[in-house]
């Protein structure tokens, strides 16, 4: 598969599975980002990674809620965006 089929076959995931990636896995993943190119390789990359469903949670609750349900309608109709899949994706973010 040549650079062109990968980009154009790539896919956003939305749902997640509860199968479980072992820590070799993870890590293989990780190393293969640190090999993207960034502006004189001066990023300071720190992980954290997850793998307890319910701190997961918990971790997302944290995050702040920011736009009022309005705002994001306007937000998103703005970009023309009419995929309801989509639109829930970033309204379950937002809101």
């Amino acid at each position: 598969m040549d650079v062109y089929e990968v980009i154009t076959k790539r896919r956003t995931t939305r749902d997640f599975s509860d199968y479980v990636i072992d820590n070799c896995t993870i890590k293989k993943i990780i190393e293969a980002g640190l090999m993207a190119p960034s502006n004189d390789h001066m990023r300071d990359w720190h992980f954290i990674v997850l793998n307890d469903i319910n701190v997961i949670k918990r971790v997302i609750n944290k995050i702040p809620k920011t736009q009022l349900p309005q705002r994001v309608d306007f937000i998103l109709s703005s970009w023309k965006l009419t995929d309801e899949c989509q639109r829930k994706m970033y309204i379950d973010i937002m809101v």
